[in-house]
């Protein structure tokens, strides 16, 4: 009976986030696989991760602070995946091309990791420009330096991406996809 009776101020607590049908195709759940940046050719990972991340969130979104939570929510799991692969899968592949002493692949995967340390630290930064649109307009202050440092990083990152442009590019293997 009491829970009955807390439902409603529970449905209340929560905000609703009013979309359009657009978002909801909006990074849709998919495996890292699918939006990888990592294959190719160096130098062009900002415009790829660019094309893959900023304009759909900008063409659907121009103010931020109004994007809803189910997209903050992709792509934070879209960077946890990025994230993975730069930890995790790209050093794996790294060390067992060095072990077998390939070094063309050797090579190719560490511009692939390059390319894919430009996704991750874009998606990062787009998370907490998104988080700090959302905080100033309730009034909360946003930290200038964090945001600054998250741009530093990236441009480290793309320009690092820049000096390997047109050397080949290759992704981690797909565990799951």
């Amino acid at each position: 009976m009491i829970i009955l009776w807390l439902f409603p101020l529970l449905v209340a607590s929560h905000p609703l986030y009013h979309h359009s049908r657009s978002e909801d195709n909006l990074f849709p759940y998919t495996h890292y696989s699918q939006y990888q940046i990592s294959d190719g050719t160096g130098g062009d990972a900002y415009e790829r991760a660019s094309q893959l991340i900023l304009e759909p969130l900008l063409s659907s979104n121009a103010n931020l602070s109004s994007t809803p939570f189910a997209v903050y929510e992709r792509l934070d799991l879209m960077w946890e995946a990025v994230d993975y692969a730069h930890a995790v899968l790209f050093p794996q592949e790294i060390q067992a091309a060095r072990v077998h002493q390939d070094q063309f692949h050797y090579e190719a995967l560490q511009v692939g990791m390059t390319k894919n340390d430009v996704l991750k630290r874009l998606i990062h930064n787009v998370i907490y420009q998104i988080k700090a649109a959302k905080d100033a307009s309730e009034g909360l202050e946003m930290d200038e330096t964090l945001l600054d440092q998250f741009e530093y990083t990236l441009a480290i990152a793309v320009e690092a991406d820049r000096r390997n442009r047109g050397r080949i590019s290759h992704p981690v293997p797909s565990l799951h996809g």
